[in-house]
C-alpha cells in the first residue's frame, strides 16, 4: 500500500445545482445500479394571473322548484315579511325589473337562513340572508348577503318542525270546515229550488 502524501485527491466536477454526478456502478454479477435522476428546479410560468372560472347562475325547472317548495315550505304575504323570524330558511322569486324577459325559473333562488333586518339609508328594507345559522364572516365557506324586500316577488318560509303537527292538525280542520260549507251550500240550493217550485 502506499501511504505517500504527495497524492492529490481527486475532485469530482460539480454540476449547476450543486451536486455531485453519481457514475453507475457495476456489481460482480455484471448487473448495473440505477442512474441517480437528475433534480429539476420548477419553472415559473409567466403571462398574468390565472383566469378564474366564469359564475353562471344555476337555472331550475318548475319541477326543481316545486320539489324543492314542497319540503315543507308555505308561502309568506308580503305584509308579513316583518314578522318571519330571525333564524328562518326562506327562499324567493326575484323581481329583476332590470332584466326584463326572465322566467320564473331563471328568478327563483334558493335563499337561506334571516341573520337579521335592517332599513337601510334610502329608507329600504332589506333582509340579510346566510348560508350557515351563526356562521362569522370570513369563515370557510361562509356567506351572507342583503336581499331588498322590493327586489322580492314571492317569498316562501320553512315551518319549523316543532310546529309540523300543529299545521297538520290546522290544515285537517280546514278540509273538515270546506267540506261542511259545501255541504251547506248544496242544502241551501236544494231549499231554494224547492221554494221556487211552489
Amino acid at each position: 500500500m502506499d501511504y505517500s502524501l504527495d497524492r492529490k485527491k481527486l475532485v469530482k466536477p460539480a454540476t449547476p445545482n450543486g451536486r455531485v454526478p453519481v457514475t453507475p456502478r457495476v456489481s460482480p454479477a455484471g448487473i448495473t445500479a440505477p442512474a441517480v435522476t437528475k433534480i429539476v428546479a420548477p419553472v415559473k410560468v409567466t403571462g398574468g394571473a390565472p383566469k378564474k372560472p366564469e359564475y353562471k347562475p344555476r337555472t331550475y325547472t318548475e319541477m326543481d322548484i316545486q320539489d324543492m317548495l314542497s319540503e315543507g315550505y308555505i308561502n309568506v304575504h308580503a305584509s308579513l315579511w316583518d314578522h318571519v323570524p330571525v333564524g328562518s330558511h326562506v327562499r324567493y322569486i326575484k323581481k329583476d325589473v332590470a332584466k326584463a324577459g326572465l322566467t320564473r325559473e331563471q328568478r327563483f333562488k334558493t335563499g337561506g337562513f334571516i341573520r337579521n333586518r335592517y332599513t337601510n339609508d334610502q329608507g329600504k328594507k332589506m333582509l340579510i340572508l346566510e348560508n350557515n345559522p351563526g356562521g362569522k364572516v370570513g369563515q370557510f365557506g361562509y356567506i351572507s348577503f342583503p336581499v331588498a324586500y322590493e327586489d322580492i316577488e314571492e317569498l316562501w318560509k320553512k315551518y319549523d318542525r316543532g310546529a309540523f303537527v300543529e299545521i297538520h292538525l290546522i290544515s285537517m280542520s280546514l278540509a273538515q270546515k270546506k267540506k261542511q260549507i259545501e255541504e251547506l251550500n248544496e242544502r241551501v240550493k236544494k231549499l231554494e229550488a224547492a221554494l221556487l217550485r211552489r
